[in-house]
């Protein structure tokens, strides 16, 4: 029946929206994954008519389109690139070792806390859409010193969503916190001989805050029997939930499984079906003539005495054929429907980029507390922002609860990036450069900063603090040039359009250093044109080598032999020769 109730085991306790999704997880997890699961648990069969030996073996060579599990690194990559950016204040002592990768890290394996976001806690939450952070505490007997025990303090680790099997939240204040809770933990069985894993069984773990506020915990085996039972000193379970309002792969795991089948398809024909075959027209007439002197005892065409049928090909045989039929040929299947499938292909590609955007645009937390809510009205710049919040609001409670867990008082502060981008440095240059040539053409200078404030963020968006990227569009809109291009700059100071000393400010250089290097290039040409004068010697007798040694005297000399009163002959006389 719909309504029969399992038996009252812990283990059968599962909360419906457990159910409900149980089976998308199975997917999307396989997506995650990859590898040759995926392709055993989603590769089909082309028809009933492919038998089970060959669909074996073309499974054997199937690859996996892993686009979409691609499209998802892709934003997880964005974000993790961004995680250098992340301040953090406050805290113990032990808290800031520890987001740091000192004293055993944050998990006790050395990780720091940005490593620990970036490669747990992102992958689960961006491809399942849920994951859970339980904050612990290691258990001091008192027996160790201070020395052996310098290591022990808070940690934390993940439990995947299907590891979070019920749950109930209630109201405190404005948050929103855990009232009851089971989770499944996967436990190592040490064989007693050797002391190493000998397989993995089951446990559950229940907690639950009664009316005082006070934390209660009991622990299970697989099969339901209590093994521990306990109150923690804490005033909430030490347990953070992080969800979206979908997966990322909701609308893009059914692309990745058709995109498997279609190239496994096509491998297959390609290694399989892709072999040219030999055809070769024949006379009906005299295979029927042939076939009735064969079955009299007689030989064939080829004189073999044979009765087959079968034709040797290759480089080394030949075949021959009458006169008046068309020449044996061979023939390959045609490449149509691989083409068609390759195109369907790439479309099927084109589609997950464009909805795992439309999703992420479309992120947001499932438990938004006030405060997150009170951000998003503020404006949210993309769903990468949104799923920056939510770690950052994760991050939050860690700290408080670590603080907790050390009976400390101090405040623990966590601010993430607000900016977020997903294109590439390629991207980023080329939407850059059609900006700056648009800026030229319009005559504003409001519209001028306005679109040098937007390449600014493109260009070093994700790659500066946002302290030193305000910073930048602060002096962008505080400048009183609007360009500050060489090429342009210099153009405008040699038609006279700007003066060198605001040329020089528009570049960046500080006031008075046009005035510096105009004195220090005139000093430099003198100093060219006196090292060239230097370099010039007058000969000792000009006139000996055709030079005239003074201008005037030359002009005179000229103008005597022109006279023809001193010059009877005709005679022309230049430098001293008679012409």
């Amino acid at each position: 029946m719909a309504d029969e109730k399992p038996s009252p085991t812990i283990a059968n306790s599962i909360h419906p929206e457990y159910l409900e999704r149980a089976d998308e997880w199975l997917k999307f997890r396989s997506i995650m994954k990859g590898g040759d699961q995926f392709v055993e648990q989603y590769v089909e069969k082309f028809s009933d008519a492919e038998l089970e030996p060959d669909f074996e073996r073309r499974k054997s060579i199937t690859p996996v389109a892993g686009f979409a599990k691609s499209a998802v690194v892709d934003i997880q990559n964005s974000i993790f690139q961004r995680l250098w950016a992340i301040r953090r204040r406050g805290g113990t002592q032990s808290w800031q070792n520890a987001v740091r990768g000192q004293q055993g890290g944050v998990d006790l394996r050395s990780s720091s806390m940005n490593h620990f976001m970036g490669t747990e806690i992102l992958p689960e939450l961006l491809g399942m859409g849920k994951v859970g952070i339980y904050v612990d505490n290691v258990n001091i007997d008192g027996q160790r010193t201070l020395l052996e025990a310098r290591n022990d303090h808070p940690y934390i680790y993940t439990f995947v969503a299907e590891d979070i099997r019920n749950w109930q939240f209630f109201h405190v204040g404005n948050e929103l916190r855990f009232k009851s809770l089971l989770l499944r933990v996967r436990s190592e069985k040490i064989d007693e001989q050797w002391f190493l894993t000998d397989y993995y069984t089951e446990q559950f773990r229940h907690y639950w805050v009664d009316d005082s506020g006070g934390v209660h915990f009991t622990f299970y085996d697989y099969a339901g029997k209590e093994t521990l039972r306990g109150v923690l000193d804490l005033p909430e379970i030490p347990f953070i939930l992080l969800e979206l309002q979908s997966s990322l792969l909701e609308d893009i795991a059914n692309h990745q499984v058709a995109l498997t089948n279609m190239e496994s398809a096509d491998v297959a024909y390609t290694l399989r079906a892709n072999v040219p075959f030999y055809t070769e027209q024949y006379d009906a007439l005299h295979e029927l003539g042939s076939n009735w002197n064969q079955e009299q005892g007689n030989t064939n065409a080829d004189g073999d005495g044979s009765n087959t049928r079968s034709i040797q090909v290759g480089s080394t045989s030949g075949r021959r054929y009458a006169k008046g039929l068309d020449r044996p040929d061979f023939i390959n299947p045609s490449s149509e429907p691989l083409a068609i499938s390759i195109e369907k292909q790439a479309k099927l590609k084109e589609d997950i980029r464009s909805l795992i955007n439309l999703t992420l645009s479309q992120a947001r937390s499932r438990y938004a507390s006030a405060e997150s809510k009170e951000y998003d009205n503020q404006g949210l710049e993309s769903g990468l922002s949104a799923v920056g919040l939510l770690l950052e609001n994760a991050e939050q409670i860690i700290g408080r609860l670590w603080c907790e867990y050390e009976n400390s008082s101090e405040q623990v502060t966590v601010n993430y990036p607000e900016r977020y981008s997903l294109r590439s440095d390629e991207e980023r240059r080329r939407e850059a450069d059609q900006l700056s040539k648009s800026a030229s053409s319009v005559s504003s200078p409001t519209f001028r900063k306005a679109i040098q404030v937007e390449i600014a963020e493109i260009l070093l968006e994700g790659k500066v603090s946002d302290e030193e990227l305000n910073q930048i569009i602060k002096e962008i809109r505080d400048s009183k040039f609007p360009t500050s291009d060489p090429e342009q700059l210099r153009s405008d100071v040699e038609v006279g359009l700007v003066s060198r000393e605001s040329a020089s400010s528009a570049r960046g250089y500080p006031a008075g250093e046009a005035e510096k290097a105009r004195k220090e290039k005139e000093e430099m040409e003198l100093l060219r044109m006196q090292s060239q004068t230097r370099g010039f010697q007058q000969p000792e007798n000009p006139a000996a080598r055709g030079l005239e040694s003074n201008s005037s005297e030359a002009a005179d000399e000229k103008q005597e032999s022109q006279n023809p009163e001193n010059n009877p002959d005709g005679i022309r006389r230049v430098r001293g020769k008679a012409k």
